[in-house]
């Protein structure tokens, strides 16, 4: 067994952090789609936490891929609303336990408000072909780290966006539409699924992957619209847990 499988079918587990199954499995399709249609590019997250998503996307990239984490780290009195909670030492840790080629990863102590696009190309050698934001959930942190992400994207390039949908978090649902309405021109919405939303950097890009995951990805999805634009929904399970099981409850006493 790869470390990639060991990490989907339970490593993840033994990891502090957020990522639902159904966020795996459509990252995971949205990967393969990018090996079939020669999508290269570096592997980036801005808010790291443990490395949950970001041990994931590292064991995704390939052997000539460079990989990067932004994060405050030990900077923790910046962390305005305590989204996550960085540390170096135990994402090194976790790096190692899981199978991480170390010698293509950079752990960068940042404050994102910092970090643009030219920055992040810098680092990972080129656009990114994976991105996830999942730093600070205030709408103007979530805005800008948008914004740097979205202009680091290679062709073809995926950003991740997490918690839009979360109530805990309207902020970044607010700086999402916000950059949304501010730069039709920038995203694209692909996906939905697992708490994330899936975007490109082009109408065209996000044709081609809902054609193919239409018909290769998850089968429980819809054709539904975000921000004027057309965007596969996908119904996944609840997620194992306490979280999950109430949810279970309820639509049982909901019938």
């Amino acid at each position: 067994m790869d470390a990639l499988t060991r990490y989907q079918t339970k490593g993840h587990l033994q990891v502090e952090g957020w990522l639902w199954p159904g966020a795996m499995e459509l990252l995971i399709s949205l990967a393969g789609l990018q090996r079939a249609l020669g999508v290269r590019g570096g592997i980036g997250e801005i808010g790291v936490h443990h490395g949950r998503l970001f041990i994931l996307l590292h064991l995704l990239s390939g052997p000539d891929e460079l990989s990067a984490a932004w994060d405050l780290f030990e900077d923790q009195d910046q962390n305005l609303d305590a989204s996550g909670r960085g540390d170096y030492a135990r994402l090194e840790a976790n790096l190692k336990a899981h199978g991480c080629d170390l010698g293509r990863i950079q752990l960068v102590k940042a404050n994102s408000a910092e970090l643009d696009g030219g920055q992040v190309r810098e680092v990972l050698g080129g656009g990114a072909r994976l991105f996830s934001v999942d730093g600070g959930h205030t709408a103007d942190l979530t805005y800008g780290d948008l914004r740097t992400a979205s202009s680091a994207l290679a062709e073809g390039g995926i950003l991740i966006l997490d918690d839009f949908y979360n109530e805990q978090w309207p902020g970044v649902a607010e700086g999402a539409q916000r950059f949304l309405a501010d730069h039709p021109e920038r995203l694209f919405p692909v996906a939905i699924g697992g708490n994330k939303v899936f975007f490109t950097h082009s109408a065209e890009w996000a044709r081609r992957y809902q054609e193919a995951l239409a018909a290769v990805g998850p089968r429980a999805h819809k054709i539904s619209e975000l921000a004027g634009t057309p965007v596969l929904v996908f119904r996944f399970p609840p997620a194992r847990g306490p979280a999950g099981r109430l949810l279970r409850r309820l639509r049982r006493l909901l019938g």
